[in-house]
């Protein structure tokens, strides 16, 4: 498989250092797996594909411990592999077909968004006692920002700036980040999220770093690490264990409900389709309830003043 080749083309079209990591590693397991069946990457068939699922069904899950991987990860697993037969094919001109095309995709079950309840939320960001860990969670939830995004952060992406909105002078954050895809989109940020982050900046003082977020050695801090300091204040504070990106549903859902037009949230979130944008969050009944009866009371007004 010449994978290099494929992933340069993928270099060659600004996709992000984080995509083109996965597709590797999306790759390398259906290269073992060809491996493992003595194939050549032109010998696959429809079948092969189905081969290629129940091989995927028997490789240990790292996050649960025991066979299987989730749907999610087959599907995008699968994907990885078309997206490289489809490359394939293009380079020989139609020779080599895309054997995924005949493939039924693995059906995803319907499930609702991943966010997290408000008390489990409220729980964490109170009993947080590191501001600099304080900060990077709270910006997470005020934001919307993905973690490879805020990973990126700098000392002088976010920019303090006052406006006035609705009649009042508003204190708020505006950053810019490198998204998926490799652009460019905006980002808010509220004013007691903005005064943990300077908490935190206070607290560390001047050191030359451009990085926003450090770690004890004085270098940016990882994906990886964000991803464990979460883990390790959901086990000390007894709270179950949640995943850096449930705090993007807690964003979407918070934003939601609170009245925001679907169109706005979509950019906050920076989706270019609002229907991966809906699945991020759920109304809550409180709020239908609301909406119902606010909407049938106009109705009704309507009918009596005609």
């Amino acid at each position: 498989m010449d994978i290099e080749a494929f992933l340069s083309n993928l270099n060659t079209r600004q996709c992000s250092p984080g995509t083109i990591a996965q597709y590797e590693s999306d790759l390398r397991v259906f290269e073992a797996f060809l491996k493992e069946k003595k194939l050549r990457v032109t010998q696959v068939r429809p079948r092969t594909i189905g081969a290629y699922v129940k091989f995927l069904a028997g490789r240990h899950n790292c996050k649960t411990g025991v066979k299987g991987l989730a749907i999610a990860t087959v599907r995008r697993r699968l994907a990885s592999v078309s997206s490289f037969y489809e490359y394939l094919r293009g380079a020989s001109d139609g020779k080599i077909a895309n054997p995924l095309r005949l493939v039924r995709r693995v059906r995803r079950p319907a499930r609702l968004p991943e966010s997290v309840p408000e008390p489990t939320i409220e729980q964490l960001l109170q009993g947080i006692v590191s501001p600099r860990d304080k900060a990077i969670f709270a910006l997470f939830v005020a934001s919307g920002l993905r973690l490879s995004e805020l990973h990126q952060l700098n000392r002088g992406t976010i920019k303090v700036s006052k406006r006035v909105i609705d009649g009042e002078l508003r204190t708020l954050g505006v950053g810019r980040v490198l998204g998926k895809g490799r652009k460019e989109r905006d980002f808010l940020v509220d004013l007691p999220t903005l005064k943990l982050v300077a908490t935190y900046l206070l607290a560390r003082g001047p050191d030359g770093i451009e990085a926003l977020f450090i770690s004890a050695r004085h270098q940016r801090m990882s994906t990886r690490a964000i991803k464990e300091r979460l883990h390790y204040w959901c086990q000390r504070l007894g709270i179950g264990r949640i995943h850096v990106h449930a705090l993007r549903h807690v964003f979407a859902t918070r934003l939601a409900n609170a009245g925001i037009p679907g169109l706005v949230l979509q950019q906050l979130m920076g989706h270019e389709n609002f229907a991966v944008t809906q699945q991020y969050f759920r109304i809550e009944e409180s709020r239908l309830a609301r909406e119902y009866f606010a909407a049938m009371e106009t109705i009704g007004g309507e009918k009596h003043s005609g």
